[in-house]
């Protein structure tokens, strides 16, 4: 027993430091590190342990008689450790004051404390005060008295005087909820289940993150599925994608505990599904295709050609977003042809969108607007606003057709058709306010003025995708939108904000989990730092793009381009090489249609011809870019382009 024991000398000024003579409280064993101090000097009423200078406590096992204080480093940081309510002398102003108060004989148990409404609980300081009244066991259940410090709030026979501590370190309320028994753990977090649900039943939708934390320690099965289920859902549809996944994950592995059966094939579904739309976002396309790869599994489990038809459409983006346009395809035939045998229209409608994202990223754009512009003809009018079935996200099939064909339409230098479809895009994503959608429209409508070389409203644009983003923490866009920002701000003389974009678009892409994905930043970064002079930097990023873009040619030919003119850079002009580059890069954008890179070419290789002497080549290149410039009506390049015959000339 504790009986007559006390601390005669405690020291912590760091966890360096030994602690010594625990021996007296602690008699059958030597405690002599700060760790264990941790660990059990809680349970023994040490508040001030961590802090600088001494203190002794005089402790009798059947009560508390006094705490004195011989040196403590400060009296605040004490005194807001510990609370005691109620005394008849009020609330203790010092320590001097409350060590000289005799604890046993001036606390009035009739009075409880004004926080608490009752017994002031550690352990229900983890779930708040408002279940009080619905968990009729906690007294029992908190048991103070078997570390001899927490008291209950009524007398009893035993000795123990009628008082009530409060202890706000969160270290002492682990101590507590520690020293229950995991049974009776289980059983208090079920209770608070029933008590939200009882005190919340209107609106539940408040509590689910409660609800899913107290219904998985309670170990309730499916209601804890269904609780943090809700809760990845509710996480995700306003743009928390961390919490999302980890409400999913967690989700998942209460789920696998379960017994098998048809309605967990059918929860484990959908809820991979719903992860996987929220891994895209966050940039973890690799996880997205396991996921999907899982569901498929599932689907055929069930039997079930309707789940079938939606891992594909999952398949189909996962493998598009990873640059394996085969496979994508694959998906999307097998998509389309589930659907045809469902008469599933929606599911036409949503496989024909990501199928046109496949050609978009094959550089097959004319494919892709085909594509496109045919689902929107068949696109039920009452369908403008239909969103795609994932709970969280309201992007409205009707917005995200339009993005590939504006893509597209901007790569063919199609830029008054794509002016249209932006007109129509734009009033569809804004009301939304969902960070995805919006970003994702303002991408598409920049490209276009990008494409074409009006910097200031591609600048403008872009920040409105940039700040959607950011809000939204969407990852996988994020990158490459900095890296436009760099290439415009540099293009219009803002260095300084340039290289910041730049370096910060670097950093955004190789930090994250987007490495290895087909939306790489490495075009615009190169583009940027060939602006600023930063030469070896823009060869390292054009490189990094060919390599990148194997399976796709159109982004290839960019990134031959980018190296063409850092190759042709008055300062370190290298005729063959640059040459080399710009035939290669035409003879990829030619058959696809890409004017305005086939424009840059032509007016690369008659820059290239005018300072090598070869002024026939020159002309008739310089010609063909100048033409080819007003019939996109593409102003700042015709200047360009003239400005170069002037000097031919």
């Amino acid at each position: 027993m504790l009986a007559g024991k006390h601390i005669t000398k405690v020291e912590v000024p760091s966890r360096a430091e030994s602690v010594d003579d625990l021996s007296g409280l602690f008699p059958d064993r030597l405690v002599s590190t700060p760790e264990s101090l941790r660990e059990y000097g809680s349970k023994f009423f040490l508040p001030s342990v961590y802090l600088p200078g001494f203190l002794t406590l005089d402790k009798r096992f059947h009560g508390i008689d006094r705490l004195s204080r011989v040196n403590a480093g400060s009296d605040g940081q004490l005194l807001d450790h510990l609370e005691i309510y109620p005394h008849r002398a009020g609330k203790a102003q010092s320590l001097d004051e409350f060590s000289n108060r005799p604890l046993g004989r001036e606390f009035v148990a009739s009075e409880p404390p004004p926080e608490s409404g009752g017994l002031l609980s550690p352990l229900l300081a983890r779930f708040g005060n408002d279940l009080a009244a619905e968990v009729p066991e906690r007294s029992e259940a908190l048991n103070y008295r078997r570390w001899n410090v927490f008291v209950s709030g009524q007398s009893s026979a035993d000795g123990f005087p009628d008082l009530e501590y409060s202890f706000k370190h969160a270290l002492t309320h682990e101590v507590t909820y520690g020293g229950l028994l995991q049974e009776r753990r289980r059983a208090l977090h079920a209770r608070i289940v029933d008590a939200i649900e009882t005190l919340h039943h209107d609106r539940l939708g408040e509590q689910i993150e409660r609800l899913a934390h107290h219904a998985v320690l309670g170990e309730l099965g499916e209601k804890a599925v269904s609780y943090l289920h809700q809760a990845g859902t509710k996480a995700a549809a306003r743009s928390a994608l961390q919490d999302a996944q980890t409400w999913f994950d967690q989700t998942l592995g209460v789920l696998a505990a379960l017994p098998e059966s048809p309605s967990a094939f059918e929860q484990g579904f959908e809820i991979r599904i719903e992860l996987g739309s929220v891994l895209v976002r966050l940039g973890e396309v690799r996880r997205r295709l396991e996921r999907a790869r899982e569901a498929e599994s599932l689907a055929e489990r069930l039997n079930d050609d309707g789940r079938r038809g939606r891992v594909c459409l999952a398949l189909i983006n996962a493998h598009t977003l990873l640059g394996e346009l085969d496979e994508a395809l694959v998906a999307g035939t097998r998509a389309l042809e589930i659907a045809a045998r469902l008469g599933d229209l929606r599911l036409r409608v949503r496989a024909t969108i990501y199928l046109a994202q496949v050609h978009f990223f094959r550089g097959d754009f004319e494919q892709s607007v085909e594509l496109a512009t045919d689902t929107l003809a068949v696109l039920p009018a009452d369908w403008i606003h239909e969103s795609f079935p994932e709970r969280y996200s309201p992007m409205a099939l009707s917005a995200y057709i339009r993005l590939w064909v504006i893509h597209s339409l901007a790569e063919l230098g199609r830029f008054a058709e794509a002016a249209l479809y932006v007109a129509e895009l734009l009033p569809l994503a804004g009301p939304t306010q969902h960070a995805y959608t919006v970003g994702e429209a303002y991408n598409a409508a920049s490209m276009v003025h990008l494409r074409k070389g009006d910097w200031t409203r591609a600048r403008t644009l872009i920040e409105h995708s940039i700040a959607a983003l950011r809000t939204g923490n969407i990852a996988v866009v994020l990158p490459n939108m900095v890296a436009a920002s760099a290439w415009v701000l540099a293009q219009v003389g803002e260095a300084s904000e340039a290289l910041s974009r730049l370096r910060e678009g670097e950093h955004l892409f190789e930090r994250g989990s987007v490495r290895g994905v087909a939306l790489t930043p490495y075009h615009g970064l190169g583009r940027a730092a060939l602006l600023l002079g930063r030469l070896d930097e823009a060869q390292t990023f054009g490189d990094r793009a060919v390599k990148s873009s194997a399976s796709r040619p159109a982004i290839a030919a960019l990134a031959l381009h980018l190296l063409g003119d850092v190759a042709t850079h008055p300062d370190r002009f290298d005729a063959a090489t640059g040459e080399g580059y710009y035939r290669k890069a035409l003879a990829l954008a030619e058959p696809r249609g890409m004017r305005p890179l086939v424009s840059h070419c032509h007016l690369g290789l008659g820059k290239l011809y005018r300072r090598t002497g070869q002024r026939e080549q020159a002309h008739e290149h310089l010609t063909t870019a100048t033409t080819m410039y007003r019939e996109m009506d593409m102003t700042y390049w015709v200047g360009q382009a003239e400005a170069e015959m002037r000097e031919l000339a």
